[in-house]
């Protein structure tokens, strides 16, 4: 009998006998042909002989021996990555200053813990023995530990750790020879869209508590959100000089989704006037690089008695009041700086009172009602 081998072309496995290409599992027909493109399928056509060296070869792959006589690679002062580096080592050396230097600086940010929880879990490990029961192990783990304010992770939070995994990895098989992904093919939580937004009862009563000097710059950053749509960043990262009083409009510099011009209402040209001081630099920060929003904010919420209202939602709120007012989605994409209408339809929150109107409005046409039939009292 001759000798068999197989071997993985991106996603295509191969079988060969004196390195003569019989077989594809997927692809191009060759002389032979099989129906199973992986282990599985294989075992329930029968093809036991297929799965055994389809699992064979990634047994193989994932074990990717040491080659010490190899030549030592220098990249800019460091050794090329290699697959068994530990991930740690990996993110240290390689991903990490890459991270810093392509992605937006609101990005890095947040990956920078998500990152740290990464290496907690998975630090010491070589590449190559970082396996997918690992990475479900890992999920489940993160499911129940308790965040740092005492409550239970969202599955959207779990989510955003496995996502930075896997472009982790993607990185690991663009920079390496090492194509094996554990995080892919994980199965994400499912993720509920929050449907919250500010009432104007809730409106009414947080002006109350914010009629206040000392809560003077909060006020300001609440307007910004509520009558311009501005993300807590773009609120706290605006300066003077994006402030134009002739035009009437925000000039958003370095935004998620790029530079945009945001127009100003009569409430936030009147805000800015009254809290911008006449003279000074046009590169200072209006809010002099002080995060007035997140301490303060739950107290707030708090004194006005609000529950379960994140500052986020203000912005929510804007987009929502938008199309309650009878303009289109596009001009409500427009506003919020969205690049896709779908991220708009995610903001835009129904209120209860618009779904009781619309409802309301299929009493005035109906013909079909209770006491309107025949032997029944009216």
């Amino acid at each position: 009998m001759s000798e068999v081998t197989a071997h993985q072309r991106g996603k295509t496995w191969s079988f060969s006998i004196h390195d003569k290409e019989f077989v594809r599992i997927y692809g191009k027909r060759v002389r032979l042909t099989c129906r199973a493109k992986g282990k599985r399928e294989a075992i329930k056509l029968g093809e036991e002989e297929r799965a055994r060296l389809i699992a064979e070869a990634q047994a193989k792959k994932l074990s990717v021996p040491a080659t010490p006589e190899a030549p030592l690679t220098l990249i800019g002062g460091k050794p090329a990555p290699q697959p068994t580096d530990t991930f740690s080592a990996f993110i240290d050396n390689w991903y990490r200053p890459w991270a810093q230097l392509n992605k937006r600086p609101s990005t890095y940010k947040s990956d920078t813990w998500r990152l740290r929880v990464l290496e907690e879990h998975f630090g010491e490990y070589p590449l190559n023995q970082i396996v997918r029961p690992m990475v479900e192990t890992f999920k489940a783990t993160q499911a129940e530990k308790p965040n740092q304010y005492g409550r239970t992770p969202t599955g959207a939070s779990v989510n955003r750790l496995l996502e930075l995994g896997s472009a982790i990895f993607t990185k690991v098989a663009e920079w390496t020879y090492y194509e094996y992904n554990p995080f892919r093919r994980v199965k994400h939580f499912r993720e509920q869209s929050r449907k919250r937004v500010l009432t104007p009862k809730e409106e009414s009563q947080l002006d109350k508590v914010l009629n206040r000097s000392s809560r003077r710059m909060l006020r300001l950053c609440v307007l910004l959100a509520l009558h311009a749509g501005l993300r807590k960043g773009e609120i706290l990262n605006l300066r003077r000089r994006e402030v134009d009083f002739e035009q009437e409009w925000l000039v958003i510099l370095d935004a998620k989704t790029g530079d945009r011009i945001v127009p100003m209402n009569t409430v936030v040209k009147h805000a800015l006037r009254h809290a911008l001081p006449q003279t000074g630099n046009p590169d200072d920060l209006i809010f002099g690089d002080v995060d007035w929003i997140k301490d303060a904010w739950p107290t707030v919420c708090r004194e006005a008695k609000i529950e379960n209202l994140h500052f986020h939602d203000l912005r929510a709120t804007y987009v929502t009041r938008i199309l309650e007012a009878g303009y289109d989605s596009f001009t409500a994409r427009d506003a919020a700086g969205h690049t896709n209408i779908k991220t708009t339809g995610i903001y835009a929150r129904t209120s209860i009172e618009r779904v009781r109107k619309a409802v309301d409005a299929l009493s005035e046409g109906a013909q079909i009602q209770m006491g309107r039939a025949a032997g029944t009292r009216a």
